[in-house]
C-alpha cells in the first residue's frame, strides 16, 4: 500500500485526513484527544512512517517535566494544588496512552490492509 492507498483506506473508514505541506504525506486526525498524526510514505523502504521517534521525545519532555514539577514542590502546593497537578499528571499519561493505542490500531490496520490477502 502507498500513499495514495492509505487515503483510499482512510476515505472509506471514514477517518478525517488532509494532505501535509510540500506534499510530505498525510496528517491523519484521530479525533479527541489524540489530534493529528503526520503519516509519511518511505519509497524507498516501502513503508509508512508515523514520525514516532519526534512525538515519543516531544511526550516524554513534558511528561519530565511534569514529574519534575510534582516532585519539586510537593511540599510547597496546598492541597487543593497538590490533588490538582496529581490529576493533570495522570490525565497527561492517560490521553498519551490513548494516543498511542489509536495509532497502533491504525499501524495494524494499515498493516493488514497492505499485506496481500491469503
Amino acid at each position: 500500500m502507498d500513499q495514495k492507498g492509505l487515503e483510499k483506506y482512510l476515505a472509506l473508514n471514514h477517518i478525517d485526513y488532509k494532505a501535509a505541506t510540500n506534499d510530505d504525506g498525510l496528517l491523519v486526525n484521530l479525533g479527541f484527544l489524540v489530534g493529528r498524526v503526520h503519516v509519511k510514505y518511505d519509497n524507498n523502504a516501502k513503508a509508512f512512517s508515523f514520525n514516532d521517534k519526534p512525538r515519543w521525545v516531544s511526550q516524554t519532555i513534558l511528561l519530565a517535566l511534569m514529574l519534575y514539577f510534582l516532585i519539586s514542590n510537593f511540599t510547597v502546593y496546598s492541597p487543593l494544588q497538590l490533588y490538582t497537578c496529581i490529576g493533570v499528571t495522570v490525565a497527561m499519561f492517560a490521553i498519551f496512552g490513548y494516543k498511542e493505542l489509536r495509532i497502533g490500531k491504525l499501524k495494524k490496520a494499515v498493516a493488514e490492509e497492505a499485506s496481500p490477502a491469503k
